[in-house]
């Protein structure tokens, strides 16, 4: 994708160059040569930054948690409430842990009329 915008990027600078190049030609012979040159030289240095950037983005994205994570903190949070450290630890919806796990808490959601944040609780399910 950073090649194909680049390329596409160059392409439109090179357009342009040689649209005015016939008002140059006279007076400036090689400023043409000399802004492909540099046009050529700052596509390359940005794909550079822009593969970095993608690099970037995709190793935040790979260490991001994900859902068993949280499904380690709602465990240990049971087991905080209950005491109880076992297996067969009594969820508080009365499900086996086998069975699809909640998380459940406080979240602050923002009203559609006064814009005020409120206080709600909030149960999310896998399904």
């Amino acid at each position: 994708c950073i090649d194909e915008v680049a390329d596409v990027l160059l392409e439109a600078i090179s357009n342009v160059v040689e649209s005015q190049s016939s008002e140059w030609d006279e007076s400036y012979p090689e400023l043409k040569k000399a802004l492909s040159e540099v046009s050529g030289e700052c596509m390359d240095e940005w794909r550079k930054a822009g593969e970095s950037l993608v690099t970037k983005f995709v190793s935040i994205e790979q260490s991001a948690p994900d859902y068993n994570f949280f499904r380690e903190i709602s465990r240990k949070k049971l087991q905080c409430h209950t005491g109880d450290r076992s297996a067969t630890a009594v969820h508080p919806l009365g499900m086996s842990s086998h069975e699809n796990e909640y998380l459940m808490g406080f979240l602050e959601k923002r009203t559609h009329r006064s814009q005020k944040w409120q206080k709600r609780w909030f149960v999310l399910s896998e399904s």
